[in-house]
Formats: C-alpha cells, sequence, structure tokens
C-alpha cells in the first residue's frame, strides 16, 4: 500500500478525536443536568423492552386476554393470572401476597407488597431516591370490554369469600412464570413468541394510560416509584 493512501485515513482519524475532546466536556455536562433532573438511566432499556412488548402483544389475536383466562381459571394458578390481567404486578409480588377488598360499590381494592426496593438509584441516577414501592393500594371499579369477564369473575371470587381475598400467598413466581410460558406456548403455537407472564404487566399498564390515567399514576401503579 502506498504511503500516499495513509495519509487521509491519519487525518480522518485526528479530525475524529479532535472532534471527540470537543464535545466530551458537553457530553458530561450533560449528563451531569440530566443527573440533577433525577434522570433514570433504566428508563432508555425499559423504552426498548416496553416497544418490544407492544409489537408482540399487537400480533395476538384480539380476544387473547379471555382466552388466557379461560385456560387458567379453574388451575392452581387462576387468581393469580386473573390479578396479573388486572392490574400491572411482578411474579414476585403475587408471591408475596396480594390482598383483595370489595367495596360497597362493587369495586375492587388491590394491596400489594413491592418488590425490587432500592434507597437509591445507581450510576447516572445515583441521586435518586426511593427506586420502588413497599406497599401500593390500587383501586379498580371500571375495566375495558376485553378485561369485564375476568373482573366479574375476581369480583365473585372476593365475595364468596366475605370481601377478603388473599391471592399468591406461598407460590413460587419462577413455578408461576413457567407454568405460564408453557400454557401460552400451547394456547397460541403459532405465534413465533407467545406472552410471558410480563407481558400481562405491559397490557394492564397499556389499558391504564390509554384510560387517560396521567404518567406519575401509572407509574405508581406499575411499582417504579415512591412519590
Amino acid at each position: 500500500m502506498a504511503i500516499k493512501s495513509l495519509i487521509p485515513v491519519y487525518w480522518k482519524s485526528t479530525e475524529a478525536l479532535c472532534i471527540y475532546d470537543e464535545k466530551l466536556p458537553e457530553i458530561e455536562c450533560r449528563l451531569l443536568h440530566l443527573a440533577s433532573l433525577k434522570f433514570d438511566v433504566a428508563k432508555v432499556a425499559r423504552r426498548d423492552k416496553t416497544h418490544m412488548q407492544r409489537h408482540k402483544l399487537g400480533r395476538l389475536p384480539a380476544d387473547w386476554i379471555s382466552r388466557v383466562h379461560a385456560r387458567t381459571r379453574n388451575g392452581k394458578y387462576g387468581e393469580a393470572v386473573a390479578v396479573g390481567i388486572l392490574i400491572p404486578i411482578r411474579p414476585e409480588e403475587i408471591s408475596k401476597r396480594v390482598l383483595v377488598k370489595m367495596d360497597n360499590a362493587g369495586a375492587l381494592l388491590f394491596e400489594v407488597k413491592g418488590s425490587k426496593l432500592r434507597d437509591k438509584g445507581s450510576g447516572i441516577a445515583q441521586h435518586v431516591e426511593g427506586i420502588g414501592q413497599p406497599v401500593r393500594w390500587l383501586t379498580l371499579s371500571a375495566v375495558d370490554p376485553a378485561r369485564q369477564e375476568v373482573f366479574d369473575w375476581l369480583r365473585d371470587r372476593v365475595q364468596a369469600g366475605g370481601g377478603n381475598l388473599t391471592i399468591g400467598g406461598g407460590l413460587s413466581a419462577s413455578g408461576l412464570c413457567s407454568a405460564f410460558r408453557a400454557m401460552t406456548r400451547r394456547l397460541f403455537a403459532r405465534h413465533r413468541s407467545p406472552p410471558s407472564f410480563y407481558a400481562l404487566r405491559h397490557a394492564a399498564c397499556a389499558e391504564l394510560k390509554a384510560s387517560g390515567i396521567g404518567v406519575q399514576e401509572v407509574a405508581k401503579a406499575w411499582g417504579t416509584h415512591r412519590s
């Protein structure tokens, strides 16, 4: 190779290093600014994951929720799956215990013990305090038509229990996820990526957003912020 042909490459590399040196302070300044705004670096990864989940859910039949409920309602995980369909919840939170009550107006009240709790964020989010909620309460008085059957079924179970129903205490989170995945593989055998239990969490959150609830309230229901 002739020496002449190396000169443009050298100059391009030098130019790139100069640009890097010039932009680095600006980048660091922006990162510090984002940290001062309590920027959550994990949101970037969550956004990508949420987009993938939305894409996967869009491939499922329109009645996939009712089909999942019909397949699980009489089994060991029937009540746990119903809770997952109605509110954004993690399998670990179901394994701890979910208390469901019904008020005089027929609304369902959920008490959820949170998981993935941290006192502070990490990395660029190190200034964020209070990650996750130790306990959160959600009230559900109306649902979209796709979840109405599940809502009525769970309300009947709560009423049969005298107005109180404890769900999931002692269940294994990994067992719940494995059983759910095995069920959806059979139920949606033609689909390349059948839904996991976390797909219920994403679908429930999407329904909350579609109902017009504010972002902060959705985050509280999601269990990711304490205030």
